[in-house]
């Protein structure tokens, strides 16, 4: 039966404390893979995670990325891999190609982070250098036997940067209680009789959740009534709250998918400055949105299915924010014409199945030869 193993820049603790660890569990697509090895290779320690009979997760020391080659190669002969995952194109996206050209097997690079607007708002490479950034990217995917592009905008910008063959693989890892219908959630514990302005994301530059803040301050005075929730961390974390913390901004950190999902049926606006799985979450939640208009935003927010405003743009967004929450009936129709357009393009039988169809391609290609 078909092994695969998954190779992705993260750790589980780290996962594990989002509430996302749960997510490792979808990569067998539902049985097309008999088996998962998933290998997070920039750990502080050795450890292996053994979540079911068909899911096993391997952690390895990041000062020793030979070491970890080599036992990753004997790893696949062992288990007899058939396919490579790389879930970025530069760290894990190099290891995957070096394993790939060792065992002589395909291997796939998936891309669902915006690298190029990282580079552009925080000066951050991923490589430390954009030179460097550039040239072991366009390596690595286009030597991929895929690159599977997150968004139609992921997609486009693979084929800009190298990649020979890029198709669309809508990014997965949506927690099953966010597809629960809304009005069928548990009420959100902190309930309260204000109106809630709603941000979810990471709490970093690229994010931007200092606009959304901003947006909300600049709301206050025509709708006192209103509080402003953040659930998320990061390294904005302390800036922000001891920089804006009133009462009436609530920092939630991570909180589980359950409570999470409630928070969002509850909240009347949510402002996005650059949403990945946090942006499908919202729509499934029917959660009225105000997002910058930028990455891949407009393939789920078009056709009346949320508000989309000028890049960088948080004053637009206060104003925006502050119609929907004078129309509320306009509002709920946003949120479910947001639901629909999630559903339809998000579903996890929707993603699994154009993954699905991509590998069957890739492996009988390589059984042809």
């Amino acid at each position: 039966m078909p092994k695969l193993m998954c190779i992705v820049p993260d750790n589980y603790e780290a996962l594990d404390a989002k509430g996302v660890s749960s997510h490792i569990l979808q990569r067998d697509l539902n049985g097309y893979w008999d088996k998962v090895i998933t290998i997070h290779p920039f750990c502080k320690r050795e450890r292996v995670i053994q979540l079911s009979d068909r899911h096993i997760v391997m952690e390895y020391e990041r000062n020793d990325i030979v070491g970890t080659i080599a036992k990753l190669n004997l790893l696949a002969g062992k288990e007899n891999v058939v396919a490579i995952k790389a879930h970025d194109p530069y760290f894990t996206g190099t290891l995957a190609l070096i394993l790939s050209r060792i065992r002589a097997i395909p291997y796939v690079v998936m891309i669902c982070s915006s690298y190029e607007l990282v580079r552009k708002e925080c000066g951050r490479a991923q490589l430390r250098f954009d030179w460097l950034d550039r040239v072991v990217g366009r390596i690595t995917m286009s030597r991929a036997d895929a690159v599977f592009g997150g968004s139609e905008d992921a997609r486009l910008w693979a084929i800009r940067n190298g990649a020979k063959r890029a198709v669309l693989v809508r990014t997965g890892g949506i927690a099953t209680d966010h597809f629960t219908v809304p009005e069928d959630r548990p009420k959100w514990q902190d309930a309260t009789e204000s109106k809630i302005v709603l941000f979810v994301g990471r709490l970093d530059t690229v994010k931007f959740p200092e606009d959304a803040i901003m947006a909300y301050l600049a709301m206050r005075p025509s709708h006192p009534n209103i509080i402003m929730v953040i659930a998320g961390d990061g390294p904005l974390k302390d800036h922000l709250r001891s920089k804006y913390y009133q009462d009436y901004i609530k920092f939630l950190g991570f909180i589980d998918p359950l409570s999470l999902a409630s928070l969002m049926a509850t909240a009347d606006v949510a402002l996005v400055g650059l949403g990945g799985s946090a942006l499908v979450e919202l729509a499934l939640a029917e959660t009225p949105i105000v997002a910058y208009d930028v990455d891949w935003h407009s393939e789920l927010i078009h056709d009346g299915a949320g508000v989309l405003i000028p890049h960088r743009d948080w004053r637009s967004m206060a104003k925006e924010a502050s119609k929907l929450l004078a129309d509320r009936d306009g509002a709920k129709a946003i949120g479910r014409r947001a639901r629909q357009i999630a559903l339809a393009q998000h579903s996890l039988e929707v993603v699994q199945e154009q993954e699905r169809q991509c590998f069957d391609e890739i492996l009988s290609k390589r059984r042809e030869k």
